[in-house]
């Protein structure tokens, strides 16, 4: 439900869930409108990037 929520006040922007739940396969397979990527937290920089970037080039080549 909130990511519902995230997505409807984005505006069709890419939605990154920053969590400190390291099993994000399991919550890929319980939420219903899944979020463009997962950053595991705490992150660093380059991490941030990684996620980022990773958004990017799939947004990118829709």
């Amino acid at each position: 439900m909130m990511l519902q929520e995230c997505r409807f006040m984005a505006k069709g922007a890419a939605i990154v869930v920053a969590t400190t739940y390291e099993q994000t396969q399991i919550l890929e397979d319980v939420l219903e409108d899944r979020p463009a990527a997962f950053l595991v937290l705490p992150a660093g920089p380059d991490d941030v990037s990684r996620v980022f970037r990773g958004v990017e080039e799939s947004v990118n080549s829709i």
